[in-house]
């Protein structure tokens, strides 16, 4: 069959046209492919913000940053005298967390933030940390569940008080503590984490806002197992509930 000469030119046209916005229809899909292909999951943190108290024991103040795209867990380490640690947060990119870190000042003090197996450092000046040693808290008795431990602390002094570890294993993260005691027995919780536990002696500094003093104290600290375990958990568990209803 043949067509006319004006059909044949009607639909190479057509066929024309067909093929010179084909590339356009598939733009969208190419471009797609190619933005798949170049967006990278990064995890990255950034400091937003330093300050430094120094009225009485040292006080770090820092904004961290999620300026990666992936969200993470982080913990904030300050590594002087001794090693303190924040408690471990969750981060969405784009979020700004704040910290707030009691420590003890070394000759070489430093800020490290963990995270996604990755390590941020940052290096902080600071003046020597000045305040009388005293016998004002006396050690009574530790005991480690699986997230935190209870430190039985005897006081002369009621008021604010710091506990921080002092000298501990490198594989145990202790947080540090704020608490207000009364004079007697005080029972004093801290976060902690352990790729492995083993009964040991553990120092832990003890500095009262009131009187700018502070006393190191040594733990014989413990973990009970089987039935004691979760006697000793209820029984700690209520005298903090009780301690905080005072």
């Amino acid at each position: 069959m043949i067509f006319p000469i004006s059909l044949r030119k009607f639909y190479g046209d057509i066929v024309k046209k067909f093929f010179l916005f084909l590339p356009i229809l598939f733009l969208p899909i190419s471009l797609a492919l190619i933005i798949s292909v170049e967006v990278k999951d990064v995890c990255q943190a950034d400091i937003k913000s330093l300050k430094i108290e120094e009225k009485q024991i040292p006080k770090i103040s820092s904004e961290i940053y999620n300026s990666g795209s992936l969200p993470y867990y982080f913990r904030v380490q300050v590594d002087g005298e001794t090693r303190v640690w924040s408690p471990k947060i969750f981060s969405n990119p784009g979020e700004i967390k704040k910290i707030d870190l009691y420590f003890l000042p070394s000759n070489k003090t430093n800020l490290k933030i963990f995270f996604c197996n990755k390590i941020l450092e940052k290096d902080i000046n600071v003046s020597s940390f000045y305040a009388n040693k005293t016998e004002n808290f006396e050690a009574l008795a530790a005991r480690a569940y699986d997230k935190f431990l209870t430190l039985e602390i005897f006081s002369k002094e009621e008021g604010k008080i710091l506990v921080m570890p002092y000298n501990y294993p490198e594989n145990w993260i202790i947080e540090e503590s704020i608490a207000k005691v009364k004079k007697g027995k005080n029972l004093i919780k801290m976060n902690f984490e352990t790729e492995g536990f083993r009964e040991r002696n553990v120092e832990f500094f003890v500095y009262s806002f009131n009187s700018n003093t502070y006393s190191i104290l040594n733990f014989r600290i413990e973990k009970k197992t089987g039935l004691e375990y979760w006697l000793f958990l209820l029984y700690d568990n209520f005298r903090l509930f009780l301690q905080s209803k005072i």
